[in-house]
């Protein structure tokens, strides 16, 4: 059994696992906050339960039999969103070391990025066109009045996207910016 602590805070986070690279979870409920985890996790066996609410994943994460429900926390590769939990969403962020986070959907955010199933929130209609997801065939959907500028890497633009605009206005900051889109 590996024990991961910080501060006060101890939790039993994995038994031996044929991947070396992983912390596994086989039987109970667990909760992981104010961690960092390195390695992949699994969750297995049926009545498994792993809830996340806070730190910094740099892993995969994935239900093999069990379940998980992601309420916070930083993540370096993409959370499946069937693990965040109702009422959260997946957002982008502007560190390259932790490009996504699972918060609260309070409504701050401006703009979505949509690639195949998978949906994450901008807080900027910038961060959405600038952001990893964006691929040839993603949408960009947005939910309030949005000002764009030429501040954007160019390269984003060079895709073939949908953008709905839900009724509402994009603002560009200067005659530039007009011949990017």
């Amino acid at each position: 059994v590996e024990i991961v602590s910080e501060g006060e805070n101890l939790y039993k986070v994995s038994v031996p696992s044929a991947d070396e690279n992983a912390f596994e979870f086989i039987s109970g409920t667990s909760t992981l906050s104010r961690v960092e985890v390195e390695k992949n996790i699994l969750v297995r066996k049926s009545g498994t339960v792993l809830n996340i609410t806070d730190g910094k994943y740099a892993g995969t994460i994935t239900a093999d039999g069990g379940s998980i429900s992601i309420t916070g926390g930083l993540y370096r590769v993409p959370v499946n969103p069937a693990y965040v939990a109702v009422g959260y969403i997946i957002a982008g962020t502007s560190d390259p070391n932790w490009p996504y986070a699972v918060v609260k959907n309070d409504g701050k955010y401006v703009a979505s990025v949509q690639t195949g199933e998978n949906v994450y929130y901008y807080q900027t209609l910038a961060e959405a066109i600038d952001s990893r997801e964006l691929e040839d065939g993603s949408e960009i959907r947005l939910y309030k009045d949005s000002p764009i500028s030429s501040n954007m890497r160019k390269s984003s633009l060079r895709k073939s996207i949908t953008l709905d605009l839900g009724g509402h206005t994009v603002t560009f900051g200067g005659a530039d910016d007009m011949g990017m889109i």
